[in-house]
């Protein structure tokens, strides 16, 4: 099964739009666990529109507004034996998205290309040599086409082939807006890190990184582009590259709290 946790906060505009589009996914074995820092809108009588269009939906409120304290609290009760954490303002416009997660994580492989038919048998020999089986996988985010502007496409093409880059050089990234990982070794790591506010997706990604191997794939999933029409391209750079240096030097990041952006 797949586990879907999904951090919320005042996401009334948006929530709806993700739980719709993993409805329309074509795999079903799945949970959606919702875990609420206290919202003040109407987030939850959102979610509770959908709960009936689901086998399993789950809502559950914290007081703290922190975002790794919110996805951890979704690991511990999930049943799951792989953990997809999507930020609110994510959209899948992938149907077979879901599938592909499953499928790779277990072992099979999606539309295959001939490298990787070659590199087959090379990886089942690494498992019966008895070293690390994958545990985790790249995904990227770009912005939605339907507000997607050409700074958009500019900035995201870059940065997710930058990702790529790092990941087949070994140095696993990936972006909290959609990070995939087995259950088992988010377990192994503790999960996400508290004290850390922004990048704290780096931060689990680098430790991630130590214990699993990680499968650099071309999955692909959407988000809105409010924050950076908010802050800007150039300021946000900024803080994910000043968080990013101090979460990585002191394992906690530098600004005290990511700003609700609505």
């Amino acid at each position: 099964m797949l586990s879907i946790i999904i951090p919320t906060l005042n996401e009334e505009k948006y929530i709806n739009k993700l739980l719709h589009s993993i409805k329309n996914q074509f795999h079903k074995n799945y949970e959606i666990i919702i875990v609420d820092g206290s919202s003040t809108d109407n987030t939850e009588q959102v979610v509770n529109k959908y709960k009936h269009k689901f086998k399993r939906l789950d809502f559950i409120r914290i007081e703290e507004k922190n975002v790794s304290k919110q996805r951890n609290t979704g690991a511990k009760v999930a049943r799951g034996e792989i953990l997809i954490f999507l930020d609110a303002d994510i959209i899948i416009y992938d149907q077979h998205f879901l599938g592909k997660i499953n499928k790779f994580l277990q072992g099979e492989y999606v539309e295959e290309t001939d490298e990787e038919k070659d590199k087959k048998e090379e990886e089942n020999s690494v498992k019966r040599k008895g070293e690390k089986e994958f545990g985790a996988l790249t995904s990227y985010i770009e912005i939605d086409p339907k507000e997607a502007k050409a700074i958009d496409i500019i900035f995201h093409k870059s940065n997710n082939l930058w990702i790529k880059i790092l990941n087949k050089l070994g140095a696993f990234i990936s972006r909290g807006g959609c990070t995939i990982v087995k259950k088992s070794a988010f377990g192994k790591v503790k999960g996400f890190n508290e004290k850390s506010h922004v990048a704290e997706d780096l931060d689990f990604s680098r430790r991630i990184n130590k214990i699993t191997r990680v499968k650099c794939v071309d999955l692909l999933v959407h988000e809105s582009a409010r924050r950076f029409r908010k802050i800007g391209y150039l300021k946000l750079w900024w803080h994910w590259t000043i968080n990013g240096i101090w979460t990585f030097l002191f394992k906690k990041s530098f600004l005290k709290e990511w700003k609700e952006v609505r």
